[in-house]
């Protein structure tokens, strides 16, 4: 819950709206909750930041696996052409493709 004078005096079982600027026996508990809710900013900030780091890293991991497994396609591909050209050389019609 974002920290506000409304969210305070509600939590204090109070009308929203009671805790007001204008009066001057409330003036050093406002400052305590400006103080509250840019603390709260600042968290809120940090995990906000945080989780764009974490989505971006993901982003980038999940790119690298792509790229290593079009390279891997790329590769059973050239072997499996390389054993057919080694099947025709050697004269059989059977293509080996994994030891049994």
């Amino acid at each position: 819950m974002k920290i506000t004078n409304d969210a305070v005096a509600l939590e204090a079982s109070r009308k929203k709206g009671s805790i007001k600027k204008a009066r001057d026996s409330f003036s050093d508990f406002i400052n305590a909750i400006d103080v509250a809710a840019a603390e709260q900013a600042k968290n809120s900030n940090q995990f906000e930041d945080k989780l764009i780091k974490s989505r971006l890293k993901a982003e980038q991991y999940r790119l690298e696996l792509e790229a290593a497994l079009g390279r891997e396609i790329s590769l059973l591909n050239e072997l499996y052409e390389v054993k057919k050209q080694l099947a025709q050389l050697a004269g059989t019609n059977v293509i080996p493709l994994r030891k049994i």
